[in-house]
């Protein structure tokens, strides 16, 4: 099965903003896996949940799809997951990370134009900041 579901790890600093970089794929007419663009998604929107009472503690927020989204594949330094490069980038506020050693996380809703709704999901434990 291809695009298995997958729930990415991450660590989070208490109070911190965090980047969330992914690679979103669409199906062509050929039946293989491209990176989407732009005018392939419709909508994006963001929740962070508590997980060990799934509170919800940030959102939904609607994340602007030009802005989040590339026309192409970006490798900058940023992104160290593979040389093949990502395109969707969004900065998680740091009220969305507001205790330590809490897991947290992150679902992004992504709707595509042909109306497939696919997820990313993003989990991982925010690390204590004692001036906080």
């Amino acid at each position: 099965m291809a695009n298995k579901p997958k729930v990415f790890k991450a660590r989070w600093n208490e109070d911190g903003s965090a980047y969330v970089l992914a690679r979103i794929e669409k199906k062509d007419t050929s039946y293989d896996l491209v990176p989407a663009q732009i005018a392939d998604v419709s909508s994006i929107f963001r929740r962070v949940f508590r997980t060990s009472d799934s509170e919800l503690i940030l959102g939904p927020t609607t994340i602007t799809v030009a802005t989040a989204v590339l026309d192409s594949l970006s490798t900058g330094s940023i992104w160290d997951a593979d040389s093949t490069g990502f395109n969707f980038f969004d900065t998680v506020p740091p009220t969305a990370f507001p205790d330590g050693d809490t897991e947290y996380r992150v679902e992004y809703k992504i709707t595509m134009a042909d109306g497939f709704v696919s997820w990313i999901l993003v989990a991982g434990t925010s690390l204590p900041v004692i001036t906080s």
